[in-house]
């Protein structure tokens, strides 16, 4: 049965919402004055074929997305990132070897009975208006996740292992470098989040966090999307990279492990978003005055802040900025010393918690799943052959168990 022209309203007016656009906007991009706009989202102007046509483009959706009879944001995450084709081939690739894994984790979770939802749970924000409302948010939610894992002001040591927990696919593979990480939910892949294995595990772990903020907030309107170096300054990736920082760097944990050093100063919000490296770009800022003052922080403070709370040398430093204990100048210093920084953390050497990052990884997860279905026999052996040989295993390996009881 098609769909109501109020049902079409709706899917058109959410995607302009989804984008951050408004009806004049969007207006001026078909031709049209706004009102036309205003009618159309209302349902009480139909759409004609070139202009569906026109809104796909713009939205960057397929027709179908308009036009299917059941919601398609069922399907709209995998469905909207496969169109996006500026990502690349090797991308591409990498989603498409993602999405197979979910899709058959999510297959043997169905066997074995023990299939998982997702994110039980999530937080309502309204849209930001500015950068300033969307780091704040991202702080308000940090602190409302910290208190319902109570998690205190310790640091999060095992960020992979509490989203994999709350029903989260997590993989990493190697993606372009513009690219921090990606999500996605489907019914047949549940809620999943691809980071890029390229970059640190300090920046990983960050990306993790980031991505885990978007499924707290923005996967009930927005069920795909990649975060990347083109679209860090929107309101929506403003705030997860907020949420990433006072997630895993609490303020009191953070004035805690450095015993007090630092005061309050003037508060200019530095977002970190892993790629202000790249030459002659400005940090994105939000900004509002409170009472001057700061205390000197050393190059090995900071050093041993970002290794216990497993979180890169620049985040750190931004974070302190941001929390009051360092000024700008200082951060400049600080960032200047990078070079020694990375040699100095050589020496102290990279903590044991960030090689926990494997133990909930999705390959990790599926070898588990293949394993336990053969045993119980819920899968033939051809088919878990075919499950090794989509892991890079030797199928030879499972036959090492013995046939199941």
């Amino acid at each position: 049965m098609p769909i109501t022209q109020q049902q079409l309203a709706e899917r058109l007016r959410k995607e302009r919402d989804r984008l951050e656009l408004t009806q004049a906007e969007v207006a001026e991009r078909l031709q049209v004055k706004r009102p036309t706009i205003a009618q159309i989202e209302a349902g009480n102007r139909s759409v004609t074929s070139i202009e569906l046509f026109q809104f796909a483009a713009i939205y960057k959706r397929d027709i179908e997305f308009f036009l299917a009879e059941s919601d398609p944001r069922a399907l709209a995450g995998v469905m909207h990132l496969r169109a996006n084709t500026d990502l690349g081939e090797p991308v591409q690739a990498a989603l498409e070897e993602c999405v197979k894994l979910c899709q058959a984790a999510t297959f043997l979770e169905s066997q074995l009975g023990t299939s998982r939802n997702g994110v039980p749970f999530s937080y309502t924000f309204e849209r930001p208006q500015g950068r300033w409302e969307a780091v704040d948010q991202g702080m308000r939610l940090a602190a409302m996740e910290r208190k319902r894992l109570n998690l205190g002001n310790v640091p999060v040591r095992n960020i992979v292992e509490i989203i994999a927990q709350h029903g989260v696919r997590v993989a990493r593979h190697t993606l372009t470098d513009d690219i921090a990480g990606l999500f996605f939910v489907g019914p047949d892949t549940g809620m999943a989040i691809l980071v890029n294995a390229g970059h640190p595990v300090t920046r990983r772990l960050f990306s993790y966090a980031h991505e885990y903020a978007h499924l707290l907030v923005d996967s009930t309107q927005i069920s795909g999307a990649v975060s990347r170096y083109g679209n860090r300054d929107e309101l929506v990736e403003v705030r997860a990279n907020a949420f990433a920082a006072h997630f895993l760097m609490p303020s009191d944990g953070v004035h805690e492990f450095l015993d007090g050093i630092g005061g309050p100063t003037r508060q200019v919000m530095e977002i970190y978003d892993g790629f202000k490296e790249q030459p002659g770009d400005e940090p994105l800022t939000a900004q509002r005055r409170t009472i001057p003052g700061s205390q000197e922080v050393k190059m090995i403070d900071a050093l041993r802040t970002a290794h216990y709370f497993g979180t890169s040398y620049d985040a750190t430093l931004y974070q302190l900025l941001n929390l009051k204990v360092i000024q700008r100048e200082t951060l400049d210093k600080l960032l200047g010393e990078k070079e020694r920084a990375e040699r100095a953390s050589i020496l102290l050497g990279i903590p044991d918690y960030l090689e926990r990052e494997t133990l909930a990884d999705l390959k990790k997860v599926m070898i588990n799943l293949v394993v336990e279905s053969w045993l119980q026999k819920k899968i033939s052996r051809p088919k878990a052959h075919e499950y090794m040989v989509m892991l890079s295993l030797n199928p030879q390996d499972l036959d090492s168990l013995g046939d199941p009881d």
